[in-house]
């Protein structure tokens, strides 16, 4: 088992920031957020350069998940097909100029108040565990999107 409160550790105290090309993150807004009516689901790939207590992820690629990838989709709860993340995983993988895969996720019945749910804990600490069995070297990040996400 991966030692999840070791890597924690590791970095804290790292301040990240995420940048888009161009109109790439009104895109990302625009989408996840037109629908309140229930989650919807986006990944990003990008490349992670850290200087000192520095993190800029830039994202290369944008993907959003099409309905067929959806096993479950609600107001409140949300879960994207294996397949679908193993694609991206497949492709991080395959690509050179990429090392980052940041999971982006709306909770629609929240309008300002960012936080992870027990849900979204639980998931992260199971992912993370599958790309550490799977030997994965990439970096992978999580975040919430609201509709005061800007």
């Amino acid at each position: 088992m991966i030692d999840l409160a070791d890597r924690n550790k590791k970095n804290r105290g790292l301040e990240v920031v995420i940048k888009f090309k161009n109109q790439d993150f009104g895109k990302l807004r625009a989408h996840l957020l037109a629908d309140s009516s229930r989650e919807y689901y986006a990944c990003l790939l990008g490349k992670r350069n850290v200087v000192d207590n520095l993190c800029v992820i830039t994202v290369a690629d944008i993907y959003f998940a099409d309905a067929e990838y959806y096993r479950n989709q609600s107001v409140a709860a949300l879960r994207v097909s294996g397949e679908f993340l193993r694609e991206r995983l497949l492709e991080l993988d395959r690509r050179i100029d990429i090392d980052t895969m940041i999971d982006v996720h709306t909770h629609p019945f929240s309008q300002s108040n960012v936080w992870f749910s027990g849900t979204d804990d639980r998931d992260e600490i199971n992912f993370v565990q599958y790309l550490h069995d799977e030997g994965a070297e990439n970096f992978q990040a999580s975040t919430v999107a609201v509709s005061s996400f800007r």
